[in-house]
Order: C-alpha cells, then sequence, then structure tokens
C-alpha cells in the first residue's frame, strides 16, 4: 500500500462512526513508518477541525481507516 493510497480515505472511529477523511501523513523519512495521520474532520463531528492521530492508535486500513480512538 502506498501513501497516496491512503490520503483522502475515510476514517472510522472506535464507536463506528464516520468521522472524516485522511488528510495528510507524518513520516519518518530514515524508516519509511508512519508516525501520525491528520485527519479532517466531518462537519457534524462534535470536535470540528482537524485532529492528529498517532499511528498506533490505527488498527485497519482497507476500504476505511480504523482507529482505535474515539472523537468527541
Amino acid at each position: 500500500m502506498n501513501i497516496k493510497s491512503i490520503i483522502g480515505k475515510n476514517v472510522i472511529d472506535k464507536r463506528a462512526e464516520k468521522i472524516g477523511k485522511i488528510e495528510d501523513m507524518d513520516l519518518n523519512t530514515e524508516t519509511g513508518k508512519i508516525n501520525s495521520v491528520l485527519i479532517d474532520l466531518k462537519k457534524n463531528v462534535r470536535s470540528q477541525g482537524k485532529i492528529i492521530v498517532e499511528f498506533k492508535d490505527v488498527t485497519a486500513i482497507g476500504e476505511y481507516v480504523f482507529i482505535d480512538i474515539e472523537v468527541e
């Protein structure tokens, strides 16, 4: 999976709610590992704007990106 294929994917939180889309990622250029992802939150999510989620909280990447946190 390449970086470009992750950008723009919908994000599902711990409560199985679609909260927004992946806007950007922070990469470790030495190891090639993803440190964190920037999520652009949907307008109807209580916490509007953008949030940064550590990559350790990403549980799966497929058609959607699943995160192990609740966004309020």
